[in-house]
């Protein structure tokens, strides 16, 4: 019986039941993988391999078919009957579409193990990257555990020379915290902690998340490799492609329910009022440039509420917040655009100098593949 795992309502949190949510109980040394997926009949196969050869001897595998239109749901169930043990156990559950963190949710609900481990249908992870984890949570003693993560093609290649997929921690400010979907291990008692994913959020759901995760759990336990590669595609990948005033109304929405939940629970700092407030200041500036003005609104909102993090915030948000004329907001965007060329071009003389200043510095080691 793990504890920690209890389950409450907290505003700004669906109010999900135990017996939908997360039980207490579970099975010592399980890990419970939770795969999404939607319309992804090849790749949600791809990662059943994938997971079929890792070296962490318990394993179960819930697929969440989240009200695919293809043929996910058969050719899942033919790994299945193609799959005997002592292949993992998969379980297949099948819901109308509701996007990812419902789905996830729903995967949790049904949950057994001691450890929870999301990924998503169309990315894969080397073989011993849960027993990795799993190993690093025990030593460490922490809630979780963390990892880089690759990007790649759909060819799963890893591109070692981009380092999006570092897993960052702040015990100072909580919103400095993120990290890739599958580039986490967790105690049960860690999720439970945090609570389920919010299911308003389509897009950002999955960092909303993990901000509360740190909040509730403080940092965890951060291995020296990677463990996987993330592939980006254009098979329904949700967070690529997306326009400008696309990233600006999610990111203005995860913020938003992040702050109800803070308040709530007393975790909101100084730090993270800054922080969410520059950040929505950003956004609402895009959002007036565009023309989005109900979005645009709820940003500056956002500012106000902020709340006791300094007075200037209000003022701006008072001062910025009320002209809905794309004019208006010209001039600020173009500061926006100047300062990022300025930090683009601080950067890479920052690489430069650190290229020459160390000449003999070891290459980055050859593309990985996932086999």
């Amino acid at each position: 019986m793990d504890q920690g795992a209890s389950t409450r309502h907290t505003p700004g949190i669906p109010d999900i039941s135990s017996t939908e949510w997360l039980s207490p109980a579970y099975v010592p040394d399980l890990v419970s993988v939770i795969v999404p997926t939607f319309n992804r009949a090849a790749l949600t196969l791809e990662l059943l391999d994938n997971l079929a050869a890792q070296h962490w001897p318990t394993l179960e595998v819930v697929v969440i078919d989240d009200g695919s239109t293809d043929d996910t749901c058969a050719a899942v169930r033919g790994w299945i009957a193609d799959h005997p043990a002592p292949a993992p156990t998969v379980c297949l559950l099948s819901q109308s579409n509701a996007g990812p963190a419902a789905a996830r949710n729903r995967g949790f609900s049904a949950a057994q193990g001691e450890f929870l481990y999301c990924i998503d249908s169309d990315d894969l992870i080397y073989p011993a990257a849960i027993a990795d984890m799993v190993g690093a949570i025990r030593t460490s003693g922490r809630p979780y555990c963390l990892a880089q993560v690759w990007i790649s093609g759909i060819d799963g290649v890893a591109d070692v020379t981009n380092g999006a997929g570092q897993p960052r921690q702040s015990p100072d400010n909580i919103l400095a915290c993120g990290w890739m979907t599958h580039g986490a291990l967790y105690r049960r008692s860690a999720v439970a902690q945090a609570g389920p994913y919010i299911e308003q959020l389509r897009i950002g759901e999955d960092t909303e998340f993990h901000w509360r995760i740190a909040a509730m759990n403080g940092p965890g336990h951060v291995l020296d490799q990677s463990v996987g590669v993330r592939r980006e595609h254009g098979f329904g990948h949700l967070s690529i492609d997306r326009s400008e005033q696309e990233l600006c109304q999610n990111s203005i929405a995860a913020y938003r329910v992040f702050l109800r939940w803070a308040v709530a629970e007393g975790k909101m700092t100084t730090a993270i009022g800054n922080t969410m407030a520059r950040a929505c200041l950003i956004a609402g500036i895009k959002l007036g440039y565009i023309g989005d003005w109900p979005t645009k609104a709820v940003a500056f909102e956002v500012i106000a509420a902020t709340g006791g993090q300094g007075p200037r915030w209000n003022a701006i948000a008072t001062t910025l917040g009320q002209p809905n004329r794309r004019s208006y907001f010209g001039p600020y965007r173009l500061a926006l655009w100047c300062a990022k060329q300025t930090r683009n071009a601080a950067n890479s003389l920052q690489i430069r100098a650190s290229r020459l200043r160390y000449p003999t510095e070891v290459a980055p080691p050859p593309a990985m593949r996932i086999t």
